[in-house]
């Protein structure tokens, strides 16, 4: 598309892999909200981790992407943040919930 200037509607768009989801125009705006909600949940450090590594890769040959690929998905992995976010996923409890103290001093 970007070299040819060819448009692409939705449905083939979908097919081609280009996005994950087509929606109609009349639910657009609730699912828009909807991503950028579940975006915004997310971990700032562990997103900015994998923009970080794609952009890092983009120019580098495949086998030398591929390889930075995995080493920036194993420190993404090590990272605190997302090892609350792989435990949400498996015991669906909000690590980024408040904790209480025990303490009223303590932090």
């Amino acid at each position: 598309m970007l070299l040819t200037g060819r448009y692409v509607e939705a449905p083939e768009a979908r097919e081609l892999g280009l996005v994950n989801r087509v929606v109609g125009l009349d639910s657009l705006a609730a699912e828009t909200e909807k991503l950028a909600g579940q975006i915004a949940e997310a971990s700032r450090m562990v997103l900015a981790i994998g923009k970080q590594g794609f952009y890092s890769q983009v120019d580098r040959s495949d086998d030398a992407a591929m390889t930075f690929g995995k080493h920036t998905m194993t420190m993404n992995l090590m990272a605190e943040d997302a090892q609350a976010g792989i435990s949400y996923t498996i015991i669906k409890v909000n690590p980024y919930r408040p904790i209480p103290c025990s303490h009223p001093n303590t932090i």
